[in-house]
């Protein structure tokens, strides 16, 4: 539940209300009862928003860099034993 909060009982009380921020509270602020903006604890983490600038920056091989990153992976699966499942009993 978001709680709606004056920007005025914000500023007499700033380190209780970023207190419960940091707890995971959101607040509305309002100026003269209209909302205005938000008050709400930092992500941690990406948001999907960001997929394409990420994306943009993933370094592009060649088809031969391509095909010898797949021939290492190939290797590394033959070479080295599957883990063991952890679902068998």
């Amino acid at each position: 539940m978001i709680t709606s909060l004056s920007i005025a009982d914000l500023t007499r009380n700033v380190r209780r209300y970023l207190r419960r921020v940091g707890d995971g509270e959101r607040f509305v602020l309002l100026d003269d009862d209209e909302p205005v903006a938000e008050l709400r604890p930092l992500r941690s983490g990406r948001v999907l928003g960001e997929m394409p600038a990420l994306i943009a920056d993933v370094p592009h091989l060649s088809r031969e860099e391509a095909d010898a990153f797949a021939d290492d992976l190939e290797q590394i699966r033959l070479n080295n034993p599957p883990p063991p499942d952890p679902w068998a009993s």
